[in-house]
């Protein structure tokens, strides 16, 4: 737990320890998003087609291909269902490396293990029985290798290649794909996000309080964005209390050999 307005640390555990944080990484995509809309590169009401298809995408899994959709709905659905095709769509028109350079601007502890930083098609291919030996060859890379290998083998990482059943037995190397941060990696860019004073991108964060709605009336503000796979849950908040002062709260929690126990964690 972490101040917001002095960002001293007001309780941890395990706080500068790197974690598989599961679509948490997705608030890197807000924070790069809301940053080119306040340049004046976009607008939250730009329309782009719906051009990429991932796995377990709850709002747009029925969606026609390439249909059209704001920039702002793409981030609705990315943070608050955590829907991947929306947020491979978002990473692809925005660019990897400027996202990439908004995770370096706003400050992680080792970007090494999250570079380069990979779309969600890509991630769950990589993880897929079917692709071992590009597995294999993949972790073995230099950062630069990885990056050839993601631009010379689209045709292995697209969503033809993602297999449903490859979590159906545990964790699948949550050690090795994954995107990874520390909780105070994490407080930061939630710092970040408060710092900017984007109310859009700020309402975005609420609309999935990620607690009941008891708890979640206690707060001013309350904004979540959480992720979780076989093995990994990750839960991020960004709190105002009804006396104004802001706070982030960002816990993980990983086990490579089985399910966590996602109950016991929130509790």
């Amino acid at each position: 737990m972490n101040d917001g307005a002095s960002g001293q640390i007001i309780a941890a555990h395990n706080a500068d320890q790197q974690f598989a944080i599961g679509s948490t990484f997705k608030l890197y995509i807000l924070a790069e998003l809301s940053a080119e809309v306040k340049a004046g590169k976009r607008q939250w009401s730009d329309v782009v087609p719906l051009s990429q298809r991932s796995f377990s995408s709850t709002a747009t899994d029925r969606w026609p291909e390439n249909s059209p959709v704001t920039l702002q709905t793409l981030a609705l659905q990315m943070i608050s269902v955590s829907d991947n095709s929306a947020t491979d769509t978002l990473l692809h028109a925005l660019g990897r490396e400027n996202v990439e350079r908004k995770l370096a601007q706003i400050g992680h502890s080792a970007p090494d293990r999250t570079l380069p930083f990979l779309s969600t098609v890509e991630a769950f291919a990589l993880k897929a029985p079917a692709n071992k030996a590009l597995y294999d060859r993949y972790i073995k890379a230099s950062e630069a290798e990885q990056r050839r290998i993601i631009a010379s083998e689209k045709a292995k990482l697209g969503f033809a290649q993602v297999d449903d059943s490859t979590f159906n037995d545990g964790p699948v190397h949550i050690d090795t794909i994954e995107w990874f941060a520390s909780p105070i990696d994490l407080s930061n860019l939630l710092n970040h996000i408060r710092r900017a004073g984007d109310t859009k991108m700020l309402e975005i964060m609420q609309v999935n309080s990620g607690i009941g709605k008891a708890e979640a009336s206690k707060w001013n503000y309350l904004g979540y964005k959480g992720g979780s796979e076989p093995g990994v849950i990750s839960m991020s908040f960004l709190l105002q209390s009804k006396n104004g002062d802001w706070y982030t709260v960002s816990g993980s929690w990983n086990n490579p050999a089985k399910q966590v126990n996602d109950t016991q964690f929130i509790c």
